[in-house]
C-alpha cells in the first residue's frame, strides 16, 4: 500500500469511533490507544485537534508493527459539519481551496533523533463513516473527503522503550505539540 492508502486508512480508523472512546480527544495519557486497533501490519497513533495544547501520551506497541503517526495533518469532507452547513462543496479542486492550511514549522524525532515527515494530499476522495457523536460533530453516515499532510511511517521498532515527539505549526496558526512513550513488546 501507498503512504496516501495508509493515510486513507488512518482517517477512517480516527473517525469511527465515538468521542468517549477516540483516541484523538484521548487527554488521560493514551489510555485510548489500543481503541480499534485491528490493522495487523500497521498501529495508528493519534495526533491531537486541540490547538495550542501540549499532548502527552503512553502506549503499549505489538511488536513486529510498524506505527503511523499524523505529524500534522487535514481532512475535509464534503457538507459533513456543523461550520460547513451553509457551503455546498462538490469537488476535490472545493475542497482543497477550503483546506488550504500551509505548514510553516515542523519538528520531528524518534527516539531523539531527527526525522523528516512525508508529505501526502489525496489524488481523489474517499468514503468517511461519522458514527453518532463523533470528535468533528459531523452528521452521522457516510461522506466523501479529501486529506493532506505530513505523516510519519515508522518501520517496526525492537522490542524496548521508544519516544515520538513532534510539533508543527501550521498558516491557520493551528498548533500541534505531541510526544509518545511508547513500550514495544
Amino acid at each position: 500500500m501507498t503512504l496516501e492508502e495508509w493515510a486513507t486508512k488512518w482517517w477512517q480508523w480516527a473517525y469511527s469511533q465515538p468521542k468517549g472512546s477516540n483516541p484523538l480527544v484521548d487527554d488521560i495519557g493514551g489510555n485510548l490507544c489500543k481503541t480499534g486497533q485491528d490493522n495487523e501490519k500497521v498501529w495508528y497513533l493519534a495526533g491531537s485537534l486541540v490547538n495550542n495544547s501540549q499532548i502527552k501520551r503512553s502506549c503499549t506497541v505489538p511488536l513486529e508493527k510498524a506505527i503511523l503517526f499524523p505529524v500534522i495533518v487535514a481532512e475535509c469532507s464534503i457538507s459533513n459539519s456543523n461550520w460547513w452547513n451553509n457551503l455546498f462543496v462538490n469537488s476535490m479542486d472545493k475542497l482543497w481551496k477550503v483546506c488550504n492550511a500551509q505548514i510553516v514549522k515542523l519538528k520531528t524525532k524518534v527516539d531523539n533523533h531527527s526525522v523528516n515527515p512525508i508529505y501526502v494530499k489525496s489524488s481523489k476522495m474517499f468514503e468517511l463513516i461519522f458514527p453518532h457523536n463523533n470528535v468533528k460533530n459531523a452528521e452521522v453516515g457516510k461522506t466523501q473527503s479529501v486529506n493532506k499532510g505530513y505523516w510519519l511511517m515508522i518501520k517496526p521498532l525492537p522490542e524496548g522503550i521508544h519516544n515520538i515527539t513532534s510539533f508543527a505549526v501550521d498558516s491557520h496558526n493551528f498548533r500541534s505539540n505531541v510526544t509518545y512513550y511508547l513500550t514495544v513488546k
